[in-house]
């Protein structure tokens, strides 16, 4: 019966609640709270960017080898045309070579692709830097939101005390009054 009892006291002091922040505080942490989503959101974008260029940069490695192997076959086949000059040899250098500017536009396309990307990261980067700074601002307002309560809290607090030392009075000053009507 006694811890019932002890539970109860304890369930009201934890009812007893701090003073509710103002609405300008609170907007002002909903304001934090969402531009740090905005930040993570950016560097989210940019981290996708980096992972899609370092993709693409695999890609153009494969085709220069690809095109390496298609430069030394052209070559292989333009010698043997040379020796020996004939119809089909020269169709297979023409035809070799067909294979080897396809694969170099192929690779121009590649790297122009991945020149864009770069580009998107660049934005992306940009787009942080400038969500970053509006954070920052955002904290700082919150701060100064905070600060703001509390020294309203604590004027508060010290025109109460004022309030309860006004009605405070001394037991001398009462024996004083109580000795003059006598």
């Amino acid at each position: 019966a006694a811890s019932d009892v002890y539970k109860r006291q304890a369930k009201k002091a934890a009812a007893v609640k701090a003073p509710a922040l103002p609405k300008s505080v609170t907007n002002a942490e909903a304001k934090v709270k969402l531009q740090g989503k905005a930040v993570a959101q950016a560097e989210k974008k940019v981290t996708q960017s980096q992972t899609k260029l370092d993709k693409h940069r695999a890609k153009i490695d494969a085709e220069n080898a690809k095109l390496s192997k298609l430069r030394a076959d052209v070559a292989a086949k333009r010698e043997k045309a040379q020796k020996t000059p004939t119809a089909a040899a020269k169709r297979a250098v023409d035809t070799a070579r067909g294979r080897m500017n396809t694969g170099r536009l192929k690779l121009q396309d590649i790297r122009a692709e991945a020149k864009l990307i770069r580009a998107e990261i660049q934005a992306a980067k940009k787009v942080v830097a400038r969500e970053v700074k509006k954070m920052r601002t955002a904290e700082r307002n919150l701060k100064a939101k905070l600060r703001d309560h509390e020294r309203k809290l604590a004027k508060k607090a010290k025109a109460e005390q004022k309030k309860i030392e006004q009605k405070a009075v001394s037991y001398t000053h009462l024996r004083a009054h109580e000795t003059r009507h006598d």
